[in-house]
């Protein structure tokens, strides 16, 4: 049997292991030790990381530099010794395994190619992986004698043809492009036919086209793996989050050394456990304000205010007080300042506050400051339009569509629904919910 993989390219059916593929973590933490001097201190590189990974999606980790992505992949393939928690593949504990019984493979900003060896050579490295042959096998004198050596079956080929790199396959790697040497270590690294594949941003230094289309390439052989009856995970970190969002079946966020949150991208981007989730999955800067806590339970119904913008009252629903009323009594108790988080997208523009929907958090006039002209839509700054001393500095972005006539000293008011704005707590910046 012959299945379609990309743009025409065929692999034919492999016996290769039949079921889903399931990649856990549990409570991994990893510590760098640092001298000082005398005293030698740790700092953690992971802290605590627990997630889970299925075969057949594409899984993106992300985070900002020095979250933890590249060591959290280096202790999944057991480059890196983590200093507790557990790994297992299918149930099966592998963190005590060596790197070559893992079943997993690992593609990172290099690519690690072999220069010695063409690219046909660094493609059956992959078979050598997972038949365990002698490597003067691929080193034979001419390709056709290597591929009877090693690769009787034309296997090498097929990859090649699967991840567009056949034309490719007499060169060498310092004639490659960075997405050339990328599809290469992937055909390498498949047909070493692991159960877990791990992506360090191989991609990171494409052009973003560029990127999306080697990021679709992946998906399109899963889902061609999946029909050939292999079930693969595959685990890619990378730091451009918004890119996340856009491809991945499940994403997972890390910010120094924790995993914040992990779900499907829609529901992390509506629902945002923490300020830094809510920060970095959002294509436009969030607008982050203090509010005031009113009222003091039991005996009154919480209530917000924002100084910043005129003592302006926020509108609260009896779920919402219940869970402030919750934090107050917990997390948040003695204090009475908290973080309002509002994305610009979410804020609309209004002349009249009788043009909004009831209901909505609607602010007093504001002054435009600054506009930003980005193609089809315009991120507009505003600031309250009375001169008080607490909003001198305070400001709000929004968007409008480019072509609505917003310029520099126009004034408007501005609404949100109560629902489409988010409260963390100032010290944690978790999300205060019930």
């Amino acid at each position: 049997m012959v299945v379609r993989l990309n743009a025409g390219r065929t692999i034919e059916r492999c016996r290769w292991e039949v079921g889903e593929v399931e990649l856990s973590v549990a409570g991994l933490t990893k510590w760098r030790k640092q001298p000082r001097q005398a005293v030698e201190c740790t700092s953690a590189l992971l802290r605590d990381v627990s997630l889970r990974a299925e075969s057949g999606a594409l899984t993106m980790v992300t985070g900002p530099a020095g979250a933890g992505k590249s060591i959290l992949l280096r202790c999944l393939a057991g480059l890196e010794q983590p200093d507790s928690g557990e790994i297992r593949v299918d149930g099966r504990r592998v963190d005590h395994l060596p790197v070559a019984a893992r079943q997993m493979a690992l593609i990172g900003r290099d690519c690690a190619l072999w220069p010695n060896l063409s690219v046909y050579r660094n493609i059956a490295a992959g078979l050598l992986f997972r038949k365990s042959l002698d490597a003067r096998g691929i080193r034979s004198a001419s390709r056709e004698d290597a591929a009877a050596r090693t690769d009787p079956e034309g296997e090498v080929l097929r990859w090649a043809e699967a991840t567009g790199v056949a034309r490719l396959l007499d060169r060498y790697p310092d004639g490659l492009t960075v997405e050339e040497a990328f599809r290469v270590a992937l055909a390498r690294s498949l047909a070493s036919r692991p159960r877990v594949l791990l992506l360090d941003d191989p991609v990171a230094d494409l052009p973003n086209e560029s990127r999306q289309e080697t990021i679709m390439l992946v998906r399109k052989l899963l889902r061609g793996l999946r029909e050939l009856e292999h079930e693969m995970v595959v685990l890619w970190a990378v730091r451009d989050a918004l890119c996340a969002l856009a491809v991945a079946d499940e994403v997972a966020y890390l910010a120094d050394g924790q995993l914040l949150q992990q779900g499907k991208p829609e529901a992390v981007y509506a629902n945002p456990l923490h300020l830094a989730v809510a920060r970095g999955f959002g294509p436009l800067p969030l607008n982050v304000l203090e509010a005031r806590l009113t009222g003091a339970p039991p005996d009154t119904l919480l209530g917000l205010t924002v100084p910043a913008i005129g003592e302006v009252k926020v509108s609260l629903t009896l779920e919402r007080a219940g869970e402030l009323a919750r934090w107050a009594s917990g997390e948040g108790k003695g204090r009475d300042i908290l973080l309002l988080g509002i994305r610009p997208e979410n804020i609309l523009v209004g002349f009249d506050p009788a043009d909004f929907k009831e209901g909505s958090m609607v602010t007093p006039r504001m002054k435009v400051t600054g506009t930003q002209f980005q193609g089809w839509y315009r991120l507009i700054e505003l600031r309250p339009a009375t001169d008080l001393a607490e909003t001198a500095s305070f400001s709000l972005q929004t968007v409008t569509p480019a072509t609505r006539p917003l310029r520099d000293g126009d004034e408007c008011f501005l609404a949100w629904a109560p629902e489409d704005s988010y409260l963390f707590d100032p010290v944690s910046e978790r999300r205060i919910q019930g």
